[in-house]
């Protein structure tokens, strides 16, 4: 029996359309199961700030829910929310909480916040995790119909100088027992489980806190947000393992545009379309 509790997502962005119509897109993707659209909350330039509320405008209006993804470029990030940042930070998110408030809930699919720790050069973990918890509990004060996912993120490709919170599924559940909120849990990135060479399924009480799932394949060199045709990311068992644990939430293939730029508009767009299907497969 089909699992009514879950969605099927897909992060769009500029990259997908080229100039094409929103609904080219996204027609045959909802023919195959999609109902949620991820949106990265990326405010940087004053252009993409104006694009951002279009994709949004027009997800609503084709009858589909909206997910975001967190910003975590500067500005806006969170490097420094727990100590004399924080001020500064809160001015900064502004347009990201207003844009979350101003669709959340949309056609009645709960919003989920993907929301990577705080990170950055040469940091240290404690003041990192702090920061983490303090915005979590900011964020869910501003936006009260959001959930926010904490996701579990790859390993640096520079380890010597990016620190990270968040890299193992133990800091991301301590994580989240420490923001100790109804509308608090995990983000479970599969491809980032892959990169990091972590296959085996998480304990019971680190999968009944996942509140959304980002999904996509990994190559040979460790490149993440690949669709789902190279057989490394073990989808299938995982997502049925959630389902066992009474997941309920989107499921969102996460798939990176600038990877494909060689690629003809006819094989992206069934590449996209094998990965939604596979997705709708595995939690029928």
């Amino acid at each position: 029996m089909k699992n009514q509790s879950i969605h099927i997502g897909f992060n769009l962005n500029f990259q997908w359309l080229q100039g094409r119509d929103f609904s080219a897109v996204i027609n045959p993707l909802i023919a195959a199961g999609l109902t949620v659209l991820e949106i990265h909350l990326d405010f940087r330039f004053p252009e993409i700030a104006d694009h951002l509320d279009f994709l949004c405008s027009q997800t609503v209006n084709t009858g589909l829910g909206i997910c975001f993804h967190g910003p975590y470029l500067d500005p806006p990030f969170m490097v420094g929310f727990s100590g004399e940042k924080q001020s500064f930070l809160m001015a900064q998110w502004q347009p990201v909480i207003g844009l979350i408030n101003k669709y959340a809930s949309s056609n009645d699919i709960r919003t989920e916040l993907v929301l990577d720790g705080s990170h950055g050069p040469d940091a240290d973990m404690s003041n990192l995790l702090n920061d983490t918890v303090d915005i979590s509990r900011w964020i869910l004060e501003q936006c009260p119909e959001l959930f926010i996912g904490i996701e579990n993120l790859p390993t640096p490709r520079n380890p010597n100088n990016l620190v990270k919170y968040g890299e193992d599924r133990a800091s991301i559940l301590n994580a989240v027992n420490l923001v100790d909120h109804p509308r608090c849990g995990i983000t479970w990135d599969m491809g980032h489980c892959v990169r990091n060479h972590v296959f085996e399924l998480p304990s019971q009480e680190w999968v009944r806190e996942v509140v959304h799932v980002h999904v996509h394949d990994v190559d040979e060199a460790r490149q993440d947000h690949w669709p789902l045709n190279l057989g490394r990311t073990p989808y299938l068992e995982w997502i049925r393992f959630l389902i066992t644990n009474n997941f309920s939430g989107t499921i969102t293939a996460e798939l990176n545009g600038d990877l494909y730029a060689g690629w003809t508009q006819k094989y992206i767009d069934a590449e996209l379309l094998s990965t939604i299907q596979k997705i709708k497969s595995a939690i029928a």
